[in-house]
């Protein structure tokens, strides 16, 4: 059978649509069919959302399995939450888990909204393992890692904050050491912090 795709969408009323659909070539022509459509929602509006592998880290005995899809979501309400792949074809995620919430921005006295969202791999080759990266207005940037299975939570593994709002994260090994660099991009400037497993605080 053709593998499930997902396409998600976010709303200003916090609904998030998601379409899954399998895709086809043939010949000459790429066919889309829509498998199922689904609505799930939270405290909206929704300005960044995220569908990639799942952060949490396998067991041993689970590392030949399929990473499931992991759905993140931000809000300008000061909050991010993720929903997880169930499996379900009318439902296909379950959620939300809360990442973080009440964010506050001091500064204009209200919710310090979330911008950006992103799955990242952070570490080298041999402890590279998954996080969830997120930016807000007021320029933090938070990455979060599973404490352990999904029931467990996200702990915070590392943070800074820049004068800017946060536009977009993302991680890449820049200089070919095998260990990923994280790379922040706000209204004004790009930032390139090593990684933790460099440094417990992360250099710019």
């Amino acid at each position: 059978s053709k593998p499930t795709n997902y396409l998600a969408m976010g709303c200003q009323d916090g609904t998030i649509r998601v379409v899954s659909y399998t895709y086809n070539i043939n010949q000459s022509e790429h066919i889309l069919t829509a498998v199922a459509c689904s609505d799930l929602v939270v405290d909206g509006p929704i300005v960044t959302l995220d569908i990639s592998a799942s952060s949490m880290r396998l067991a041993p005995a689970d590392l030949s399995a399929v990473p499931k899809n992991t759905l993140v979501v931000g809000s300008l309400c000061g909050f991010a939450c993720a929903f997880h792949q169930s499996g379900d074809t009318d439902q296909p995620f379950d959620g939300p888990e809360e990442i973080i919430s009440n964010l506050w921005c001091g500064r204009i006295g209200a919710e310090d909204g979330v911008l950006c969202v992103k799955s990242i791999c952070v570490g080298g080759r041999d402890r590279l393992h998954g996080c969830i990266a997120i930016g807000t207005y007021s320029g933090r940037v938070l990455v979060f890692e599973q404490s352990g299975d999904i029931s467990s939570g996200y702990k915070l593994h590392w943070s800074c904050h820049l004068p800017y709002p946060i536009h977009a994260i993302s991680a890449a090994d820049l200089d070919g050491d095998g260990v990923n660099e994280i790379l922040v991009t706000t209204r004004r400037s790009l930032h390139v912090f090593s990684s933790c497993s460099k440094s417990n605080n992360g250099n710019e």
